[in-house]
């Protein structure tokens, strides 16, 4: 399993709807070329920033059927 973050001072809605439209971590060619493919790597978990955890869920929820964890981050 694989943790998607961003903890970026300058994060957005934006970028963190398309942090969670990732299903897998990886792109699949540098999968294949590292060999790791019979790994079958998903995301665990999706951090960001607690103002933008309800996005995260909304969005995950939106484009996947399975659950991830979601960890928020206090800021400051």
């Amino acid at each position: 399993m694989h943790d998607l973050t961003t903890l970026s001072g300058d994060d957005s809605v934006e970028r963190v709807r398309r942090l969670c439209q990732a299903r897998n971590p990886l792109q699949r060619h540098i999968v294949e070329g590292l060999g790791i493919a019979d790994l079958h790597l998903t995301v665990g978990a999706v951090c960001v920033y607690h103002v933008f955890v309800e996005t995260a869920v909304k969005r995950w929820k939106d484009r996947h059927s399975s659950g991830c964890g979601f960890g928020r981050v206090p800021a400051g």
